[in-house]
């Protein structure tokens, strides 16, 4: 009797050692996800679609991936939790239809939305230039510039708005097209911008054309000399500049007969006075002022009898 009793204490201790030594079993993380769509239909013009992502089973995270660059997301591509994925389309500038797949993977699983996108129909068009601006040099010349056009049964008319800037091409269309255009030089050290401007079915597109200034300006002096008698007097002349804008000039002498009695700098258009002192020499004589800007220099001659 008191062998078996041992004998079952050894065995319950037993038990007992082996029931702390064993691990704890692990719940699983596996989890269970459904998206409110498996397909989405957007139109050739693109948009936006939203997709609940529901949990129905278990606690995991989901993520979200598209195959597509068309097809991105507008809000997080992830969750822990029932979440909204936005989408965005973006429009399919071609006749034909495409399709991209977005992904959604949790532990445990993957779902599949399907996005098929239509293509163009006939008078659906898309416009776009290839360059919102171009530069053009001052001297003016040819160029031109691209229009693409997407779809069939599209229609356009071309125009300018600036006198300086001359469409030599076909100024309408229905498909893509090279809009040749002339410029003159410009006179100004200004910049100066016009557009081309494409008209279509329900709006239009534009491009800017810049044309940069001279880069520098000149004078020229009315009148370009003056002959003077030998009892002298009071003169002017004035500088034109070659450009609406731009440099300044300045004038100075070295002659002691002649003086400046007026500004001795300004911009176009501003008069030069100056005196030249009686000629008691008996001989003839030349003196000078000289006209200076950023670019260049003139003299202005006087030539005085005896």
């Amino acid at each position: 009797m008191k062998l078996s009793l041992a004998i079952l204490i050894t065995a319950s201790l037993a038990v007992a050692a082996c029931s702390k030594n064993e691990s704890p079993s692990t719940p699983s993380t596996a989890c269970t996800y459904a998206p409110s769509s498996t397909s989405q239909s957007p139109a050739a013009a693109g948009g936006t679609f939203a997709v609940t992502i529901t949990r129905t089973a278990g606690s995991c995270t989901w993520a979200a991936t598209s195959n597509a660059s068309w097809v991105t997301f507008s809000s997080s591509a992830s969750g822990s939790d029932t979440g909204t994925l936005n989408v965005a389309v973006a429009p399919n500038t071609t006749t034909s239809a495409r399709s991209a797949a977005i992904t959604v993977t949790w532990n445990g699983g993957t779902a599949q939305i399907a996005v098929n996108q239509a293509g163009l129909a006939f008078g659906e068009c898309t416009y776009a230039f290839a360059n919102a601006t171009q530069t053009v040099p001052p001297e003016g010349g040819s160029s031109s510039a691209a229009l693409a056009v997407n779809g069939t049964g599209c229609s356009w008319n071309a125009s300018s708005d600036a006198a300086w800037l001359t469409i030599t091409s076909a100024t309408s269309g229905t498909a893509s097209a090279a809009i040749a255009f002339t410029t003159t030089a410009n006179p100004d050290v200004n910049p100066r911008a016009g557009s081309i401007t494409a008209t279509f079915p329900g709006g239009s597109t534009r491009t800017t054309i810049t044309q940069t200034g001279v880069t520098t300006c000149t004078y020229t002096l009315s009148p370009a000399s003056q002959s003077v008698t030998s009892a002298g007097g009071s003169f002017s002349f004035t500088p034109t500049r070659n450009t609406p804008n731009g440099c300044s000039w300045a004038a100075s002498t070295d002659t002691p007969w002649i003086t400046l009695t007026g500004p001795t700098s300004g911009l176009s258009g501003v008069p030069v006075p100056y005196t030249v002192a009686a000629n008691g020499t008996g001989s003839a004589r030349t003196g000078r002022i000289t006209v200076i800007w950023s670019g260049g220099n003139l003299d202005f001659v006087v030539s005085q009898t005896p």
